[in-house]
């Protein structure tokens, strides 16, 4: 853990890195994961070797570009980051999201994830 804030609860398991982000109540960090310039909300489960706030693109987010351009990613409650994904800069990643919201295991810089209405 780098200059972070981690809440009650949150578990950063072996060889997880968290760098520059703020990391709410109940969250896990999975093995090997990197979380650098990120905002987590609560509850939420970031996959085995997942990388959120990956490199240095920082386009600003086409939903929110106003609210989202200076690198940070933010993970609405409850979402799933699954296992290998590589999450860009700028990023939405809507609460209570899954795997089934992803439409590839890279989100670039920019990008939003929200849940399908079924």
């Amino acid at each position: 853990m780098i200059n972070s804030v981690l809440s009650p609860g949150v578990r950063v398991e072996k060889g997880a890195v968290v760098r520059d982000s703020v990391i709410m109540n109940d969250t896990i960090i999975r093995t090997g994961a990197s979380v650098s310039c990120c905002v987590l909300d609560k509850e939420i489960d970031v996959g085995a070797d997942a990388r959120l706030g990956a490199g240095r693109d920082d386009t600003p987010n086409k939903l929110e570009p106003a609210n989202l351009n200076t690198g940070i990613t933010i993970v609405g409650k409850r979402a799933h980051i699954p296992a290998g994904a590589v999450i860009g800069r700028n990023c939405r990643i809507d609460p209570n999201t899954t795997q089934d919201n992803y439409e590839s295991n890279e989100v670039p810089s920019g990008e939003t994830v929200s849940k399908k209405l079924q």
